[in-house]
């Protein structure tokens, strides 16, 4: 469900960046069938994994708000990107992020989990178990996703807002593809789950790129 939510802040950022960029910008008809097409085949991609989760319990109610919160401070990012820090070095910007990103959640974790203590100590006990080649890929991680996020503020001034939000549909599409080629994702998955994945994946990036043409 998560991926379904963040798969939302393209549709944030196309309506913030109609309001808020300027005439190159604006919605239209075509932009909104398209993005509804994009999101439909997200929706198929993952669809396999809504129907094999269920705890029995839900998730608790105030989840899902927060989960559109965060969408919509998705789609914030690169309308504020293109308004503010066009002029800025892009990588500097990336760096920015993911610190600030970092120590924000180094703190919320910290309250998250200090009440009680043993709490605390039982999420943080593996921190020196990581060894050299756990945090090595961590930091690989974080390098990852500067550069990642470098090419994405480097495209919001030539492509804009709009455009570079699309890439959100992606994300689950690539997850869901990229654990089936390193990790056998489809070992147990049924064939017409798998059917319905390739044509998910398909939908998206047809309806991104129609969104773009």
């Amino acid at each position: 469900s998560a991926a379904i939510f963040m798969s939302t802040a393209p549709l944030f950022a196309m309506v913030l960046a109609h309001f808020f960029v300027g005439p190159t910008e604006r919605y239209s008809l075509k932009k909104l069938l398209a993005s509804l097409a994009a999101f439909t085949g997200v929706v198929l991609v993952i669809l396999d994994d809504l129907a094999n989760t269920s705890d029995g319990t839900g998730a608790p109610v105030y989840y899902y708000p927060l989960l559109l919160v965060s969408s919509f401070m998705y789609g914030i990012a690169p309308v504020f990107g293109r308004l503010k820090c066009k002029d800025l070095n892009p990588a500097c910007i990336a760096c920015g992020q993911v610190f600030f990103s970092g120590v924000l959640a180094f703190f919320l974790s910290w309250i998250e989990y200090t009440s009680p203590p043993e709490r605390f100590a039982k999420h943080f006990a593996f921190f020196p178990e990581i060894g050299v080649a756990g945090w090595a890929e961590i930091i690989g991680l974080g390098l990852v996703s500067i550069v990642g996020f470098s090419i994405f503020y480097w495209l919001i001034p030539r492509i804009g807002p709009a455009v570079m939000s699309t890439s959100n549909f992606f994300a689950p599409v690539v997850s869901i593809f990229g654990s089936v080629i390193f990790l056998d994702a489809w070992a147990n998955v049924p064939a017409a789950f798998k059917a319905l994945q390739v044509i998910g994946a398909l939908i998206t990036a047809s309806s991104v790129l129609l969104l773009n043409w």
